[in-house]
């Protein structure tokens, strides 16, 4: 992984071979201004640019490991303008509307393979007299979702549905959204069992009478429908049809469920096949990246679509299942329920937002890079043990019953070999445990953590949950600033590499990088190290 990530990354041997030089390409006023941080001509097509010199970066691209609060990338930079700009801004030219592009550029390579680092808008421009330099930010905030996940249109109304054939009270309640098979989980016995998955709504009660099962089409062709009034259960027929603004939607068809017009139905997803379909076309939409992929496609943000595939080929290994009924945008939803759920950050790329996954099996062989302290590697702060609560026991609760918001299903992982119990040997679960949590038992004893899902039924995605959040959170992390060689600019947060540096006792550590700084002068990176106590006897 990179810092910009665009479509034409540095390979090693350049990485090695060559210094970079950064670029900016700056259109206002109807022209394009183009800077860098020497003077440089580059080829692009059967012409060439001329990049003026003197260009003063400051790069700061931090990486909020686990946060679903991405932080949004904004570049300081200096530059001397070759026109009036005090003139062009006096004509009414407004340099907020100025668009920036920061990329670096390595010698042999064309304009159009140029490493792109950010495209955004200038901010807080500074200016004086004609030879005086001015000063500005280009800042992108790419997390400012104004999506749309369910419309006003897609709800209970008189324009979706005959008036008189609904009860009042779901006038107004949206169209759910389902994906997976909500409701359906594994008992103590590993066999399975099931629960309320997600809402069913009355939407036509004269003659024929249907519910509505979700604001979409779907792949179930039966499903079981609960009365929870009367607890009456039955397999119906699903029909994927329209409501009468031709929107999508699916609905089942009831007969010994029906009692009363004032019930309330719920969809058990227990028939085979579930709500969305994926994007082969040959299952449902279940795993943890086609779930983020259809949430960025359904938002207004840009995002970095070759990124962000090749994380979703990981993060599908996580299974989901549940329901959406709520007016909320397509990323607040992503913030609140997935990326809690999943090892993955969320960073500002030049094509938009990206994933950075943390893959909590990585080995020194995934490292991009192994620093070794000397002239290009230089550490320039202490190793610090960072302030925090290790957590070594945790509890998960899963399999949402959604007529009563319980939890049918709990997993703990503890760092107490004497609390290990097999899978359902407890009235919801079972305890299991892994090296992290009773390494981190033995040093600060019991820490505890319970936190909860509406989207996992799966017990296996339960588990896998637990293991990466304890491989993350059983220990307090240490980390540790070097500074490196120009020739390293293409350093990103979120690679994975490797630093050997006798001076602090480090010898082909594992770490994470999770700062980024550049100037024209230095490369600072920050590390996380990945403490492994199955090959650290300080941790034993």
């Amino acid at each position: 992984m990179a810092l910009d990530m665009g479509i034409h990354p540095p390979t090693i041997s350049e990485r090695l071979a060559f210094d970079p030089v950064w670029l900016l390409d700056l259109t206002f006023a109807g022209k394009v201004y183009h800077y860098a941080t020497e003077p440089v001509q580059i080829t692009k097509g059967s012409n060439s640019i001329q990049y003026m010199g003197g260009l003063e970066i400051d790069l700061s691209q931090p990486l909020s490991l686990f946060s679903e609060s991405p932080q949004t990338l904004s570049i300081p930079v200096s530059v001397h303008f070759p026109d009036d700009f005090g003139a062009l801004v006096a004509k009414g030219h407004d340099p907020n509307f100025a668009i920036g592009e920061v990329s670096i550029h390595y010698p042999g390579r064309t304009w159009g393979e140029r490493f792109r680092v950010l495209r955004g808008k200038m901010a807080q421009p500074q200016y004086g007299a004609k030879d005086e330099p001015i000063a500005f930010s280009l800042e992108q905030n790419p997390f400012e979702d104004a999506g749309i996940l369910i419309s006003d249109d897609q709800r209970v109304s008189a324009e979706t549905w005959p008036v008189a054939n609904y009860d009042s009270s779901l006038e107004g309640m949206y169209y759910p959204i389902v994906f997976g098979t909500p409701g359906v989980y594994k008992g103590k016995a590993g066999a399975d069992k099931t629960t309320t998955g997600s809402p069913a709504l009355l939407v036509d009660h004269a003659g024929t009478k249907y519910v509505l099962i979700a604001g979409h089409h779907v792949r179930a062709e039966d499903v079981t429908i609960v009365n929870n009034n009367t607890g009456t259960k039955e397999v119906c027929a699903v029909t994927n049809t329209t409501d009468l603004l031709g929107q999508p939607v699916a609905l089942a068809v009831i007969s010994s469920a029906y009692n009363a017009d004032t019930d309330n139905f719920f969809t058990r997803w227990d028939q085979g096949g579930g709500g969305l379909e994926n994007d082969r076309k040959d299952g449902d939409l279940t795993g943890g990246g086609e779930l983020l992929i259809y949430m960025l496609r359904r938002s207004t943000l840009e995002w970095d679509r070759g990124r962000t595939y090749a994380a979703a080929r990981y993060l599908d290994r996580f299974k989901f299942a549940g329901y959406i009924d709520d007016a909320v945008t397509p990323f607040e939803w992503v913030k609140q329920n997935l990326l809690p759920l999943l090892p993955v950050s969320m960073i500002a790329a030049a094509e938009g937002i990206a994933p950075v996954v943390w893959r909590r099996e990585a080995t020194q062989d995934d490292a991009v890079i192994n620093f070794t302290k000397g002239p290009d590697c230089v550490r320039v702060g202490p190793v610090t043990f960072e302030t925090g609560d290790p957590v070594n026991d945790l509890t998960l609760n899963f399999a949402l019953r959604a007529d009563d918001n319980s939890y049918k299903r709990s997993i703990r992982l503890t760092g107490n070999d004497n609390d290990r119990t097999p899978y359902g040997s407890t009235p919801t679960g079972g305890n299991f445990s892994n090296i992290y949590s009773r390494s981190s038992f033995r040093r600060f004893g019991q820490r505890a953590k319970t936190i909860s899902t509406e989207i996992v039924y799966d017990r296996g995605t339960a588990a896998q949950i637990l293991q990466w959040k304890s491989r993350a959170g059983a220990t307090l992390m240490r980390s540790v600033p070097y500074a490196i060689g120009r020739r390293h600019a293409a350093i990103g947060v979120g690679d994975v590499v490797t630093i050997t540096d006798p001076d602090v006792s480090l010898s082909d550590e594992l770490a994470i990088v999770r700062d980024v700084q550049v100037t024209r002068q230095t490369i600072t990176i920050e590390l996380v190290l990945l403490d492994d106590p199955a090959t650290d006897n300080r941790l034993t």
